[in-house]
């Protein structure tokens, strides 16, 4: 094997390693369901995986929803410059800290959410929202 296709075998690694921690599963879950793809790594780009400019702006606008917290318009930008799971749980990260939101948690309540069947998840919203006993 020649030092060539080394390179090209680890960089097939590292675009589709599995995303990492509770923030990049929870990223990857939504962009899988806007790409409507089955998997997502890490490190794969947005828009290779045949997101647009359009889609790009629901995951934003979706990640907000999620992990309460406001991404800066400016954020948005950076995303799409470097449109990766990993790049974009870095940003919502950054912004959870500055915002004193631990976005660790919420992710992990997505995760757990987004494994259970519909009437299931709802029934759990309603008690992490202390709605029901």
């Amino acid at each position: 094997m020649t030092l060539t296709n080394k390179k090209v075998e680890c960089e097939k690694l590292l675009v589709h390693a599995a995303p990492e921690g509770e923030i990049e599963i929870a990223v990857a879950g939504v962009w899988a369901d806007v790409l409507e793809v089955d998997h997502v790594g890490r490190h794969d780009h947005f828009f290779e995986l045949g997101g647009d400019s359009l889609q790009a702006i629901s995951v934003f606008s979706i990640l907000q929803d999620l992990f309460h917290v406001r991404l800066p318009l400016r954020e948005l930008g950076s995303s799409l410059e470097n449109p990766t799971i990993a790049a974009t749980a870095r940003i919502i990260e950054a912004v959870g800290a500055a915002n004193h939101v631990d976005v660790v948690a919420t992710a992990r309540i997505i995760n757990e959410i987004s494994s259970l069947p519909e009437q299931e998840a709802q029934a759990k919203l309603l008690e992490k929202e202390g709605l029901t006993k």
